[in-house]
């Protein structure tokens, strides 16, 4: 109770990270990412990792126009300056190669499910892209330097309902249909035909 009042008449500010307040923190967040891409964000959780020798700040976001898109970001301080790095446009792109592949889908099956992962060539790989406008997934596979594109990867699971799998022609159209959206990427996919509850639980 002395150490909490002596606190409080003192006007002292309990760090969360790096000197800012929990509230700071957050604001700093949403700030970095603001001016960063044009856009507002908001921080849906966050919290502190840190080891012997450093403390990063860690969080998920999604920008204010769409809630479905989840990403994660790290801060740091290193000798004078803080750095934030953030997986925004990777998840961009994952949503936008998502809801093309299930356009494609829908004129084939009725019961499906996708998922879809965005490696780049690594977890916070920056693609200098700082706009969601535009065709990103295009500005995305063309981000890569020369000698990088084998190293990037994009893993597609389709899940079809088994009774579809003696008409395996459609899966071929479908696939060779889906390849105008994919650009430069390479894509890696691993399709199955699976029960209706099967489907249910990848959607999920």
């Amino acid at each position: 109770m002395i150490l909490v009042m002596a606190l409080s008449m003192s006007g002292c500010k309990i760090s969360y990270w790096d000197g800012l307040s929990k509230s700071e923190a957050q604001e700093f967040v949403e700030k970095t990412l603001e001016e960063k891409y044009g856009e507002e964000f908001i921080v849906l959780s966050m919290g502190i990792r840190s080891g012997q020798y450093y403390k990063e700040l860690v969080a998920e976001c999604s920008p204010e126009s769409d809630k479905d898109i989840v990403f994660r970001i790290e801060a740091n301080h290193f000798s004078e300056n803080r750095t934030l790095c953030d997986e925004y446009i990777r998840n961009f792109v994952r949503k936008q190669l998502k809801n093309n592949i299930e356009s494609i889908l829908i004129k084939y099956y009725e019961e499906y499910a996708v998922e879809v992962n965005v490696l780049g060539l690594e977890p916070f790989y920056d693609s200098g892209i700082r706009t969601s406008k535009g065709s990103v997934v295009e500005q995305f596979s063309n981000s890569f330097k020369k000698g990088e594109e084998e190293l990037n990867k994009t893993n597609v699971w389709i899940v079809i309902d088994k009774n579809e799998q003696d008409e395996i022609y459609k899966l071929k159209q479908a696939l060779q249909e889906m390849t105008s959206y994919f650009y430069s990427l390479n894509i890696y996919f691993d399709c199955f035909f699976g029960d209706q509850e099967t489907i249910k639980i990848c959607k999920e």
